[in-house]
């Protein structure tokens, strides 16, 4: 965790107790920056990349379907597809 929101005792304690180890700026620093490789460009998480394909889908973002049943297939359709289209780009 990055958050200096949480920069508590009894928070830390409770992280060592559960057997982490805190990496919890303290309160009042500033964080250092990290320099960046000119050469690696900036990569999308896998989960944001795959809501993205996901909103694609006008029945999946916009729920149109009334029955949960209706949508999950509408959601399992377009995972499918989704799956189907990564795997013929990587075969």
């Amino acid at each position: 965790m990055r958050e200096k929101g949480y920069d508590y005792p009894t928070v830390e304690a409770f992280v060592v107790q559960e057997g982490f180890t805190p990496h919890i700026p303290p309160r009042g620093t500033t964080p250092k920056a990290h320099p960046r490789d000119p050469e690696k460009r900036p990569r999308r998480w896998v989960v944001e990349r795959t809501h993205h394909w996901l909103h694609q889908w006008c029945h999946v973002f916009l729920r149109w379907h009334r029955k949960a049943a209706n949508y999950l297939a509408a959601l399992q359709f377009a995972a499918a597809v989704i799956a189907f289209r990564a795997a013929e780009v990587l075969g």
